[in-house]
């Protein structure tokens, strides 16, 4: 299979499009390894520790929000590497260094050595994350670079889903069964790091000034329309909250739905993603395009809380039926928030900096990784109507603010 040379658009549809839109075979088996071991491990997470490695659940509460600190501190510092020594030698370094950290899983038994685990695993999960996004990227012409986002967080949200898959047989099995979960999730970084070695990037053309004012990492944070359009995408992450923290605990303690559910809405929102972000992403190609996918955003993510919020009122069967329309509302909201932050992170980034300027965008990201289970479950304990109120309010806000400040990029 051809791989279209950089700057070339990649007309069509179909698996071959797909593929080549991820580099052609070796780099789309390297990103679906990635996201087969991530989840893999990472609906066992707390459990891994507390009940194989018999941990206290405060010690591993600790060591995991250290590490979610340390993913929005250390953010800036993988930019720098990125662009210091080049986006392929960033992500195949980093992806060996993450086998490591993988496998380190398996001698923690404190809260000093999960700690060096989780602060490592966060710096290289940024520096992969922002020098995969390059890599993928740079081959593409600037309208299909959206697609080539989409198409990747398909990919990976597949991955997770038959990663999740192996990891309920290991919580099922127990024992060695963690051990080899754990194997599995560093033996996919090793093996992602051999394939992503045989891809080729182009190389940038050489610049016509000999001497070229570098660009500082404050040189970017002072460009404030994009550390704005960070900042408030921070609050429209806050739809994951929604998904992975509040709605366990509402489907448990707020409806009379069964609690078997919540596996079922998980795993609905992952077909969701898998086989909608692309017709989302088709729809918005350029920077021009985010304002009403932000809006699009804002929309779903209120109606997805009317429904939530009706299913406490009602039976286990109805509450159901809301549980899943809310479900998909949901996932509305999150793949017309990807779509937009796909092409507004990279579109509005300076195309010779883009570690530096990516790695401050998923500083918003950061944001809300450290400080949404808490935001959650504080949210869930205040009471019926506040969880999913205030989880509209943020992300509308954010996703209000971010179209008005878009549209006023482009009328710059």
């Amino acid at each position: 299979m051809s791989v279209p040379p950089s700057g070339q658009s990649i007309p069509g549809r179909g698996p071959r499009t797909f593929i080549r839109r991820l580099g052609g075979p070796r780099f789309a088996g390297a990103i679906m390894l990635d996201a087969l071991g991530s989840g893999t491990v990472m609906p066992l997470g707390i459990l891994f520790f507390t009940l194989h490695q018999h941990m206290a659940a405060t010690t591993v509460g600790l060591g995991l929000t250290i590490g979610g600190a340390s993913s929005f501190l250390l953010a800036p510092v993988g930019g720098q590497i990125v662009d210091a020594i080049g986006a392929k030698r960033a992500l195949i370094g980093t992806w060996l260094l993450s086998s490591l950290v993988a496998a380190g899983w398996l001698l923690v038994h404190t809260l000093a050595g999960l700690a060096v685990i989780e602060v490592v695993g966060s710096l290289c999960g940024g520096i992969g994350w922002n020098a995969g996004t390059i890599v993928l990227t740079a081959r593409s012409a600037p309208e299909d670079q959206s697609m080539v986002m989409a198409s990747q967080y398909s990919l990976r949200n597949f991955g997770f889903g038959a990663g999740g898959l192996l990891s309920t047989l290991a919580l099922g099995l127990g024992g060695v069964a963690f051990d080899a979960a754990v194997l599995i999730n560093a033996a996919s970084f090793l093996i992602g790091a051999a394939l992503a070695a045989g891809v080729s990037i182009p190389r940038r053309p050489a610049r016509s000034d000999e001497n070229p004012d570098p660009m500082t990492l404050w040189a970017v944070l002072r460009d404030g329309r994009y550390v704005s359009l960070a900042a408030l995408g921070s609050l429209i992450a806050f739809n994951q909250v929604g998904l992975q923290v509040i709605l366990p605990l509402w489907v448990v303690h707020r409806t009379a739905a069964p609690r078997e559910i919540v596996g079922l809405l998980f795993t609905l929102n992952t077909i969701l993603v898998v086989v909608g972000q692309l017709y989302f992403s088709r729809r918005v190609r350029e920077v021009s395009d985010a304002p009403r996918a932000y809006l699009g955003a804002a929309l779903a993510m209120i109606g997805a809380a009317v429904a939530y919020l009706a299913s406490h009122y009602v039976g286990a069967p109805p509450a159901i039926a809301l549980l899943m329309v809310g479900t998909l509302l949901l996932t509305v909201c999150e793949m017309w928030s990807q779509a937009a932050s796909f092409v507004v992170s990279l579109g509005l980034a300076h195309p010779e900096h883009r570690g530096k300027y990516l790695s401050v965008f998923s500083m918003g990201w950061g944001i809300e990784n450290t400080a949404g289970p808490t935001v959650g479950t504080a949210l869930i304990a205040v009471g019926v109507f506040a969880p999913w109120a205030a989880l509209a309010g943020i992300v509308a806000v954010g996703a209000g603010a971010s179209a008005q400040l878009t549209r006023g990029v482009l009328r710059r």
